[in-house]
């Protein structure tokens, strides 16, 4: 009986030791993540990161002032490639980034009655993917 409580109380204290343990690791990884959400919000260039179906996961502040105040709500590629026009198929470039992981860019375009530059970059997670996880695009104002 002694032996069955002397392994319990080890095993109680082994899993309390991981617990903690892995409650430190969280902490660290969420006081990284809060800082590059710090970061990505507060560039003066506009930045969207979006998934592998085009939609955004991520936008900050600045694609609003470059591009101006979205009437729908929220910047979308659409949106974006509506004000882009014909001349330039935003979309398709997006796709060949997120399939064949280049980067495409910088690539002046109007929009509307301002120039913009864009940059489009694959997410790489894992090498040997066929795709990328996702995309970034970064807009600066000419």
């Amino acid at each position: 009986m002694a032996d069955d409580t002397r392994f319990l109380t080890d095993k109680i204290r082994a899993l309390e030791e991981a617990r903690d343990k892995i409650s430190h690791e969280w902490l660290r990884e969420e006081r990284e993540r809060t800082r590059l959400v710090s970061a990505i919000d507060n560039l003066a260039v506009g930045f969207m990161m979006l998934d592998d179906y085009s939609n955004v996961v991520r936008a900050n502040q600045a694609v609003d002032t470059i591009l101006g105040p979205c009437k729908e709500g929220e910047w979308t590629v659409d949106l974006i490639q509506e004000g882009i026009g014909k001349s330039y198929d935003l979309k398709t470039e997006i796709n060949k980034c997120f399939h064949e992981k280049v980067q495409i860019g910088p690539k002046r375009v109007n929009f509307g009655n301002k120039v913009i530059c864009l940059y489009i970059s694959p997410i790489v997670t894992i090498k040997e993917s066929v795709a990328a996880s996702g995309v970034t695009l970064i807009i600066e104002k000419v």
